[in-house]
Formats: C-alpha cells, structure tokens, sequence
C-alpha cells in the first residue's frame, strides 16, 4: 500500500454489518483470506490476524485505520496509533483489549481525512475509552464523555485535538455495527455515525510528524 508514505501491511477488514458476535480483539486470526485481496470487506463479517505477528517490530511501528465515510472506497477517515516515545509497547499487547487496562496511555494518536489534515504533525496522548456499555471490548480507541458535544477532532488548522472520539475503534459489546466515523467530526464535515468498513494496517516505524 502505497498511500501515506507507503510500506503499510494489513491486518484487518471490519464490515460495516459486523456484529458484535463476530468481532473481538486482535489476538486471533481470522478470515485470514479475506485480508489478502483487495476487495471491500466481506459482508457481515470481520477478519484479522494476531498482532503477534509483528513483535519483532518492538516498539517501532504505527497503525493506521482507514475509516470508510461512504462505504463506497471514496472518503475516508484516517487514525494513527504509535508507542509513546517512552513506552516500549509491543504490537500483541496494543491489539489486545484496551478495557480496564493503561495501554492507551501508553500510545499517542494522530488523525486526518482523505481532504483534512493532510500536513498534520500533532501526535496526542490517547485518553482512556470512557466506558459506555460496561463490557465492551475495545482497540485503538478512546472515547471522551467531557466532549460529548464538542467540536472537531482536527482544529481549524488541520492539527489533532481532543474531541469525544476519532474514528474506526474496534469496538464490540454495544451492539453497534462495524464501526464509527468520527464525534462530532474529523476535519471533513462528517456527521458522527455508525455502521461503517474500515480497514486496519500496520508499518514498521514509531512514525514522527506527518505520517
């Protein structure tokens, strides 16, 4: 995959119809054919592999999760996760369940759109998932309460800010569909909403700056 520098591996497809009996945390593989086309993801389902695959990177990599804003392959919101410079998080225990544990602090977020945000360099520290539903599983996300109805996920400028929720956590144990774009938005005028494909990857460098 060339975009975004290029050198991205992927790891995951989540359909826009997958329900939470279907999705889970990325501890396991599956569907492991679907993940190697290049097709949109298969309806109703969820296919990942085991971030295990990739501790050799050690602290060295970053995931990026393409949000589909259409579910037409035509606009996209994109969220970046790496370590924390500080933190030597390896990829099985980033793609592991995020609830009730502190690995979200320990990994910084950067987010854009397909036509927002492109010259973004501000990495944040990723605030813990408030909880929602009381059992959810939960990977690269966070979700603020405070913000509920706060503004943009990237300022007027194009740089990261904190708002209630960027887009594309794996999230299962609400009975919520796939997953979301962005709350209230990313930089593009994208009303928050779920029901959503993404698609998740993985590169080996701690990127800095602009991915």
């Amino acid at each position: 995959m060339t975009q975004h520098h290029g050198g991205w591996t992927q790891f995951a497809k989540l359909s826009n119809s997958a329900t939470d009996s279907v999705k889970g945390a990325f501890t396991l593989d599956r569907n492991v054919s679907n993940i190697v086309s290049n097709s949109a993801p298969v309806a109703g389902t969820f296919a990942s592999l085991n971030l295990a695959r990739f501790d050799a990177y050690g602290r060295d990599y970053t995931i990026r999760i393409a949000t589909d804003t259409t579910n037409l392959g035509q606009q996209f919101q994109y969220t970046f996760y790496r370590p924390a410079v500080t933190q030597a998080l390896l990829p099985s225990v980033a793609g592991a369940n995020w609830t009730g544990t502190d690995t979200a602090t320990k990994m910084e977020y950067l987010v854009m759109a397909s036509a927002a945000g492109l010259t973004n360099t501000t990495w944040l520290p990723t605030p813990v998932w408030d909880i929602a539903c009381g059992n959810e599983v939960v990977v690269f996300g966070s979700r603020l309460v405070a913000y509920i109805s706060s503004g943009d996920c990237l300022s007027s400028d194009g740089q990261t800010q904190l708002c209630h929720a960027p887009a594309g956590a794996l999230l299962s144990g609400c009975g919520l569909p796939g997953t979301f774009t962005a709350a209230t938005s990313q930089g593009d005028g994208v009303p928050h909403s779920h029901g959503h494909d993404a698609t998740y990857w993985i590169k080996e460098a701690n990127i800095s700056g602009t991915p």
